[in-house]
């Protein structure tokens, strides 16, 4: 089960680097319209444009600065980082390491000797390895091998890079960072940052809280529990952290769903509910953050038949479902049929597996002047689909 967390680690943000002044008028006029493009469409959440410009404002950038100088250091990194791993779905892993490693080239040499400044893209590619070797990118033992000893290499670099800077937030970050990269020592890691995070602002601060919060998926499904309460309690009291407790009784709502234990997972939805209306965001689309897998049906798997149902229903002030309705349906056989082409509408062949499914759905309810109410005509599409070898 997904959680949306909506937290992030400072150290690895996606945010553009600042950018000294230019040295030529005539060519800059074009480089400024890119770079500003850039910075929009990254603010409007659009990472296609935001890659698109950002290339070219390296382009541009290499003629106006030359390939050494800090301005372009920083235009590779802010392209390189738009195929960070959580952004970079389909691209080639071995064109997602180049940019990469040629960031963290023009950084040490743009700005050799400042180890501060080269923290960011080390952390960059440690991440961009990290997702390459868990994707199976490398075909064959020896590249794998040689990309595993070249993170390794980086991991310790850019630890003995952290533990120098003038930051106190770099070392604990960075370990964080590390947590989520699938090595042995995640929780290790997770550990560390937390425990440097007490040391240096204190186990109730805000930040330690936070570094807290991103430290929860590194646990197995027990701590991960205790550790969602513990940072409920300690953080209630904050100002301006309703985003956090938001995310914090959802992941509860949802851990508690997993173990059956309904009456705490009503509490935690409707208590996400309420900071939902707090921060005007319960316009956004309605999706249930525990969805029941349906049964396929005997019938349809034998005659080879793929298809989806769209179940209307009524979303309870706990979050539940009645009044499970269907609304439309399509079945077809494949490979018979094009994927989407309804060869045999009539069918009502998955109608009753998507009804069933949809009775264990679990939503956040929504709520209306601090009261939770129930919401009709939610619907949600159930598909079936078979794949053909």
């Amino acid at each position: 089960m997904r959680i949306g967390y909506l937290v992030s680690v400072l150290l690895v943000s996606c945010s553009p680097f600042p950018l000294f002044a230019a040295t030529s008028e005539d060519t800059a006029a074009a480089f400024k319209e890119v770079y500003e493009e850039y910075r929009s469409a990254l603010r409007q959440g659009d990472r296609t444009r935001a890659r698109e410009k950002a290339e070219r404002a390296l382009e541009l950038g290499e003629d106006l600065y030359g390939e050494n100088h800090p301005n372009t250091a920083r235009l590779t990194f802010n392209y390189a980082s738009l195929f960070r791993p959580k952004y970079y779905h389909g691209a080639n892993a071995e064109i997602v390491l180049e940019k990469a490693r040629l960031a963290l080239r023009r950084y040490e040499t743009a700005f050799a000797g400042d180890a501060d400044e080269l923290l960011q893209p080390m952390i960059l590619l440690v991440q961009v390895l990290g997702r390459a070797l868990r994707s199976s990118a490398f075909e064959d033992r020896e590249s794998h091998d040689a990309a595993y000893s070249e993170m390794r290499a980086l991991v310790t670099r850019s630890e003995t890079t952290a533990k120098q800077s003038a930051d106190p937030a770099a070392l604990p970050d960075l370990y964080l960072m590390l947590s989520k990269i699938g090595l042995d020592e995640t929780e290790e890691w997770a550990d560390r940052a937390i425990d440097i995070y007490k040391q240096t602002f204190g186990e109730n601060h805000r930040k330690t809280i936070i570094a807290m919060l991103n430290a929860v998926p590194s646990y197995n499904k027990s701590k991960q529990l205790a550790m969602y309460n513990s940072i409920l309690t300690k953080s209630e009291d904050l100002s301006d952290f309703d985003n956090y407790l938001f995310a914090i009784h959802q992941g509860l709502a949802v851990m508690y769903l997993e173990r059956d234990a309904e009456s705490q997972a009503t509490e935690h939805l409707q208590a996400a509910g309420s900071y939902l209306e707090k921060l005007d965001r319960q316009d956004t689309e309605y999706q249930p953050i525990n969805k029941r897998q349906p049964t396929y049906p005997r019938r349809a798997l034998r005659r080879g038949m793929s298809g989806w149902v769209i179940v209307e229903f009524t979303v309870t002030e706990t979050g539940t479902v009645e009044d499970p309705n269907v609304v439309a349906n399509c079945a077809r056989v494949q490979p018979l049929a094009k994927k989407g082409e309804c060869v045999n509408k009539s069918s009502r062949v998955f109608d009753n597996a998507a009804l069933e499914a949809a009775t264990g759905f679990r939503y956040i309810p929504r709520f209306k002047e601090g009261t939770p109410i129930a919401v009709k005509g939610v619907q949600n599409k159930i598909s079936f689909e078979l794949i053909v070898r």
